[in-house]
């Protein structure tokens, strides 16, 4: 029995961590065999995602693949399987996880490196153009660096209470001696 496609959408974002990606979502045989192979570069941000249909050990190679590549094996529930970093260009492999994977992200290589682990949950959304998923990515970027800086903002006031709690403490015992 065959089983279904279940991503019917050609792009998507995908976060882990603190890192974004704009991914292509490859979800059928022939694309899947082609790759990222014969391209000569890939920005940083952007990566493709392999939906493999089933959880098995999913074998890779870097035949004809021209760029260093970070792969992440990622079970069906999002979580990561194994990562193998900064795989080497036209090298013949095979790269396989260590456990049973759904997914396979490739994005540039040592972009993840010592960012992620295995067990470390993926959050995946899809999208029918990749300029939605550029879009999505940008506000999720937006809103992280919002939350930082209101973050950051909270404990520099809370600092300038304590220091300001501090010195009036001070003057107290400076005017009762």
């Amino acid at each position: 029995m065959k089983k279904k496609k279940i991503l019917t959408k050609p792009f998507g974002h995908i976060s882990i961590g603190d890192k974004h990606y704009v991914v292509e979502v490859v979800d059928d045989d022939d694309r899947r065999y082609k790759g990222l192979s014969r391209r000569t570069k890939l920005d940083d941000g952007f990566g493709m995602l392999f939906d493999m249909i089933d959880d098995d050990k999913h074998s890779f190679q870097m035949k004809e693949t021209y760029i260093p590549l970070d792969m992440v094996f990622i079970g069906k529930y999002g979580q990561i399987v194994d990562y193998i970093p900064n795989v080497q260009p036209l090298t013949d492999g095979p790269y396989s996880p260590k456990d049973l994977c759904r997914f396979v992200l490739e994005v540039p290589g040592n972009d993840l490196k010592d960012k992620i682990k295995e067990g470390d949950l993926t959050k995946m959304k899809f999208f029918d153009t990749m300029d939605l998923a550029h879009a999505y990515r940008d506000k999720v970027q937006l809103q992280e660096q919002l939350i930082k800086y209101l973050n950051e903002a909270i404990n520099d006031k809370e600092v300038r209470r304590k220091q300001t709690t501090t010195r009036k403490n001070l003057v107290r015992s400076r005017k009762a001696i």
